[in-house]
């Protein structure tokens, strides 16, 4: 969760340099206000507070306003809000202040990287939107410094021209958690959970994000999607693999005479449901997949296999000794130790 930020209040005068839906960082929202200044003074006009909401650690800390004729900063500001406030203790005003002290020089002191800091407010702007589906995702500072230098260096161009396909790669990634999370809790009956449905999806998502390890993961999947033919390769490419020509010759053939076409049929959607299976467990592991020829040695072959092998022990009909269905296949273990692994 996001441990600092500045939320303006969508209310009184309108202002170019706002954006409402913003969950902006201290020292971004800062800047914006010293140019709203600034236009004001050369524009000689006076305008009234603008209204601003500050959280803290995932919480609403205080609604505060900034005067634009006031000659501090919000920050300074913002402070004088809080040891203005009535019904709080000196030692509770302090705890306060000295958590923004402490997370506004933090912040400072990250966004000195320029790279950096276009990455956590592009981040923000295109995962942190009220309207992203099916939740913003907000991260602490070092998690997405984390992120960033893992991809920072496996960016052979030009960064801010890749930060776009970045913030794609993030989306998708993250979309992946959330339907892995959607579907173990599909599983689950309704009762072992209380309220909406949505907001126990977000906090599973949030807390399984929460996990060093889990987040390594999300961090791995990002790279390797970054560096990899996109997943709708798979879709294109394997129908014409012919390994699979052959399994689904053979479903709907001999299987489909001995069982019914319908087992044939789920059997099938099984088979290419696991192809994106492979595919996610690969980039989550870290590795990318860089071409089609990747997707056919590291996904097709070794799926194809274990999918003919399971059919062979549910059956005692086996394929005919002449078929080719088990030739190009690969040892998934040997094509993984011979992918080029991301480094994270």
């Amino acid at each position: 969760m996001k441990e600092l930020m500045i939320r303006f209040i969508d209310d009184g005068e309108v202002f170019n340099e706002i954006d409402e839906t913003r969950n902006y960082y201290l020292s971004e929202a800062e800047s914006i206000v010293e140019k709203i200044k600034v236009r004001l003074t050369n524009e000689k006009r006076v305008s009234s507070p603008k209204g601003f909401e500050c959280w803290v650690d995932g919480k609403q800390l205080i609604i505060s306003s900034v005067r634009f004729e006031n000659g501090q900063s919000l920050e300074e500001q913002l402070k004088q809000t809080i040891l203005e406030h009535k019904e709080w203790e000196e030692d509770l005003k302090n705890k306060y202040i000295n958590k923004i002290n402490e997370y506004a020089s933090k912040e400072r002191e990250l966004m000195v990287h320029r790279e950096f800091k276009a990455f956590v407010i592009r981040f923000d702007q295109y995962m942190g939107n009220p309207k992203n589906d099916p939740f913003p995702l907000l991260l602490r500072l070092e998690r997405l410094k984390d992120l960033f230098d893992g991809i920072f260096v496996n960016i052979s161009s030009g960064f801010y021209s890749e930060l776009e396909v970045i913030m794609g790669s993030i989306k998708e990634s993250f979309q992946i958690i959330v339907k892995q999370t959607y579907d173990e809790l599909s599983e689950q009956d309704q009762e072992e959970y209380e309220g909406s449905w949505s907001d126990f999806l977000r906090v599973r998502v949030i807390t399984w994000l929460g996990n060093d390890e889990n987040f390594n993961r999300f961090k791995n999947y990002v790279i390797a999607h970054y560096e990899s033919v996109p997943k709708s390769r798979i879709r294109a490419i394997y129908p014409r693999y012919e390994p699979f020509q052959e399994m689904q010759d053979y479903l709907f053939s001999t299987f489909a005479k001995t069982q019914s076409f319908d087992e044939a049929y789920r059997l099938s959607n099984e088979l290419i449901q696991s192809f994106y299976e492979k595919y996610d467990d690969i980039l989550f592991g870290g590795f990318a997949i860089k071409n089609d020829d990747m997707v056919k040695s590291l996904i097709f072959s070794p799926v194809v296999k274990n999918f003919f092998e399971v059919i062979e022990k549910r059956k005692e009909e086996t394929l005919p000794k002449d078929s080719n269905i088990d030739k190009g296949m690969v040892d998934d273990e040997e094509e993984l130790e011979s992918a080029e692994e991301i480094n994270v």
